[in-house]
Parts: structure tokens; sequence; C-alpha cells
């Protein structure tokens, strides 16, 4: 991979606002880490992104998994030399009555969009400060 350009790792790129943001910050000149708990829809933007611009990987990852974190951003150092920018763009909602709310879908909201956002945070920012 070219360790001169910017190297960032996107959570939640398989469709949406993550594949958006992949696929620009590509355009830009950035290699991409696509990372998504769907590793079909992380390849797809994936093969997106380098018909755009740029280099980059697929990695699976489920952000609610610190053992998932730590091997993403592994895989992101092993293939791109460092990490640059950390874009946790990976978040879910359950749309739902609030009398119908349960507690297993507030935790699991939680626990992917903050701690989820979190520990990537904690994780990629150990790397990035070496």
């Amino acid at each position: 991979m070219n360790n001169t350009s910017k190297n960032m790792c996107v959570t939640g790129a398989g469709n949406g606002i993550g594949r958006a943001i992949a696929i620009a910050m590509s355009k830009q000149g950035y290699n991409v880490a696509c990372i998504d708990i769907d590793i079909d829809h992380a390849s797809e933007t994936l093969e997106l992104k380098l018909a755009q611009n740029g280099s980059g990987l697929a990695i699976k990852s489920d952000v609610t998994n610190n053992s998932d974190i730590e091997f993403m951003i592994k895989s992101v150092v092993d293939a791109l030399v460092s990490l640059d920018v950390m874009v946790n763009n990976a978040g879910v909602t359950r749309t739902s009555n609030i009398m119908n709310l349960t507690e297993k879908d507030w935790d699991w909201i939680h626990d992917v969009n903050a701690k989820g956002t979190f520990f990537c945070l904690q994780i990629a920012a150990k790397q990035m400060i070496k």
C-alpha cells in the first residue's frame, strides 16, 4: 500500500453515509479501510472505491467487541503502514414506540453507538500516538 498517502478507517462503510465517506475520501487521495459487520457490504464499498481511486481493504468487524476492534486496527496498520484518520460511522437504531423498546434493544443501540465509538477511538488513538 502507498504509505505516502493518508490512511483512514471508516466503520459502517458497507452502505449509506459510511460508503459515501469511503468513496469521497478515496477521491481525495486517502487509502481507506472499509469496515462493516457485513464483509460482503464492506467488500462492495471497496470495489466501488477502488473503481474511483486509491487503495484500501475491507475488514469484517463488530464494534461492540473489543477483540474485533483490536484486530481491525492491527489489520489496518499491517496493510496500510499507519492510521491517520478514524471515522466512527457505525451506528444503529430501533424504530419502536417508546413503550415497546426492550432492554435488549437499548443495550444493543448503546453498545454500537456509544461503547463501540469510544473503544474504536481509544484503540485507534493508541496506535496513532505511536
